[in-house]
């Protein structure tokens, strides 16, 4: 390219690759600019794996199944308030909490699966050398135009020797007129090449464009992530097998938790609550940061001020979320499930609800779970003593869940393998930040 041999030594086989598959005369046999987009030379430079064929960024976690399951098998209540812990871990902790950046992260690639442009953010760098490869070309076409141009007029002055042979004169005027078809070929090839560095050219900017969430110029703008939307049981049973998960579609609308508010559709909010690991708060939030959200969100449930998420608080909170505002029955699930006891979800048979309520304590229990709630009595809880005998000393709840197995491909009972994986995934993709 230019005549610089030496800088062209130094160009990686794919790209050397990719040139010359470019600058193949044969227009048949040449790719298109669609098809050179595809080329493995540019896919490396993007970031886009063999194995997922998308974005390194834009890779679910293998737990990814397992956590939208294990949210969906909650009850109503606890799909309520975690959501609501979700947004306002988002809203109040510090950019660099671990947790924070993981549920970010995890925002960011559901809304760029859910726009199908999801790009890696270190793309547009590549990007960036794609266009300066491209660009080399062009400036390559233009001296071979500008030689071919140099040429034409060294033959429309070659002029035939009046003492030649015949035979002779014959045989130049042949050769003049091979030279003119040829050169007129590769100019012909030269044109081509040019219109479709063009069009290559339009795909990187449109690329570029899409990474960015902006529409393509002269393009449909890409559809925006309507929160109350969410994303259907079919795009997200399509993104999940692109990505080499397993699944039935009918396994996937198991992922769809019951507070969604269609039943066909899983919510952003919803995809990224599932992600709160309630262990990593504990890990990761001060005492005073834990306390403060788990207070703030006690209070926006808590909808009368009576410090006791009562009847009134539940009906109000669940019925936007319950076909046929099944309430009682997601009560009595809520309850059942935290007590666990035996006794106490037969009694609820009798009970009248009206008189039921949740205090701050069941309340922790229920969203951080009954082991982990009883670890954090003595930092948030104002009345540990009575806690601990009502809540930690009662029959432990012990809840089956079929979790996906990544590794089996397959359901098994409450497996944590991917669970157990998740955190190194994203301390990995937290570095590429």
């Amino acid at each position: 390219m230019g005549g610089e041999r030496a800088a062209w030594e130094t160009v990686s086989p794919e790209a050397k690759d990719f040139v010359k598959r470019l600058l193949v005369h044969d227009v048949t046999q040449r790719p298109s600019a669609k098809e050179a987009l595809k080329h493995r030379w540019l896919r490396k430079l993007w970031g886009s794996p063999s194995v997922y064929g998308v974005p390194a960024k834009c890779r679910l976690p293998p737990s990814t199944v397992q956590r939208l399951q294990r949210f969906a098998t909650r009850d109503v209540f606890s799909q309520v308030a975690i959501e609501l812990l979700t947004l306002e871990v988002r809203a109040c902790c510090s950019d660099n909490n671990p947790v924070k950046k993981k549920l970010e992260h995890t925002s960011a690639v559901f809304n760029g699966l859910q726009m199908d442009c999801c790009i890696a953010p270190e793309a547009s760098q590549n990007i960036s050398k794609t266009t300066v490869a491209i660009q080399e070309m062009a400036k390559a076409i233009g001296e071979l135009t500008l030689a071919l141009q140099a040429m034409t007029p060294a033959i429309s002055s070659m002029e035939d020797t009046e003492t030649a042979q015949s035979e002779d004169a014959t045989r130049k005027n042949q050769n003049r007129w091979e030279m003119s078809q040829n050169m007129l070929k590769m100019t012909h090839a030269i044109d081509r090449m040019t219109s479709e560095v063009q069009v290559l050219t339009r795909g990187i900017q449109e690329i570029t464009q899409w990474s960015s969430g902006c529409a393509p110029s002269g393009g449909a703008q890409p559809k925006r992530l309507d929160a109350d939307e969410g994303m259907s049981v079919e795009k997200l049973h399509s993104i999940l097998t692109d990505q080499h998960f397993h699944l039935s579609l009918k396994e996937a609308t198991r992922l769809i938790p019951q507070s969604s508010p269609r039943q066909d559709r899983l919510a952003h909010s919803q995809f990224v609550s599932a992600f709160l690991d309630m262990r990593e708060l504990v890990d990761y939030l001060t005492r005073e940061e834990l306390d403060r959200v788990v207070h703030f969100v006690f209070a926006k449930l808590d909808l009368d001020g009576d410090e006791r998420i009562g009847w009134s608080d539940i009906s109000t909170l669940l019925a936007p979320h319950i076909q046929d505002a099944d309430v009682t029955a997601a009560l009595k699930d809520t309850v059942c499930t935290t007590d666990g006891a035996e006794e106490t979800c037969i009694a609820m048979e009798s009970e009248k609800y009206v008189d039921i309520a949740i205090d701050f304590g069941e309340f922790v229990a229920i969203v951080f779970g009954r082991e982990l709630a009883c670890m954090l009595v003595k930092g948030i809880i104002s009345r540990p003593e009575a806690f601990m005998s009502e809540i930690c000393n009662s029959a432990k709840f012990m809840r089956t869940i079929d979790l996906y197995d990544d590794r089996t491909q397959s359901w098994d009972d409450d497996n944590e393998s991917a669970l157990d994986r998740e955190a190194e995934y994203f301390v990995f993709h937290s570095s590429l930040d």
